[in-house]
């Protein structure tokens, strides 16, 4: 590498994210280790925490999109079931990286929950496809769990009502996050309020 190289982040679904003057400042900036970023750029390594990497000449050269991230479910790779906070199925997927992509977030987010440390991404429950202990002990210990969600207008009149956070959401165009946030600061988002009611 030259001193005239730039390094670029991209997200998993191939648009990038951020660009660095080096590896060092990038491996400083993104908390990942030097050598991975290096092994991505070398070929020999798919993804970096979570992101791909990719070495310019110059910033000119960068370009905005490249080729989505791609890795086949293997044989025996876990199966990944998004249910909703009532515990209605919503869909499976053939592995981690399809759920992170079909559901827009971030790999770690669905790692997270499958480790125990995250409850819910976009307003629904993940597990291991067939765990439904984890389900039920989810559907149990969550605080958050609404039977309907209600859009209101800034003088408190009902808009709209949803069936669950992550219906509100698609229909709304609001992220999920938002609205949960919302709903448990009694704070206002996108122009209106929202209410759980348990």
């Amino acid at each position: 590498m030259n001193g005239n190289t730039v390094i670029a982040c991209y997200n998993l679904d191939g648009t990038i994210k951020r660009i660095f003057p080096s590896i060092n400042s990038a491996a400083r900036s993104m908390h990942i280790k030097r050598n991975n970023i290096y092994e991505c750029i070398r070929g020999t390594r798919l993804s970096g925490k979570g992101y791909m990497w990719k070495e310019y000449n110059n910033a000119s050269e960068v370009v905005q999109n490249i080729e989505p991230y791609k890795r086949e479910a293997k044989p025996g790779s876990i199966r990944i079931a998004s249910y909703s906070l009532k515990g209605e199925l919503i869909e499976i997927y053939p592995s981690i990286y399809t759920a992170a992509k079909k559901m827009d977030v971030h790999l770690t987010a669905i790692q997270q929950c499958l480790k125990g440390k995250m409850k819910t991404v976009n307003g629904c429950f993940i597990i291991k496809e067939g765990d439904i202990a984890r389900l039920q002990y989810l559907m149990n210990n969550n605080h958050y769990y609404y039977k309907e969600i209600q859009q209101l207008s800034i003088d408190g009149a009902i808009l709209k009502k949803y069936n669950s956070i992550s219906e509100a959401s698609k229909e709304t165009g609001t992220p999920s996050k938002l609205i949960s946030q919302a709903i448990r600061k009694h704070s206002k988002t996108n122009g209106y309020y929202w209410q759980g009611i348990k």
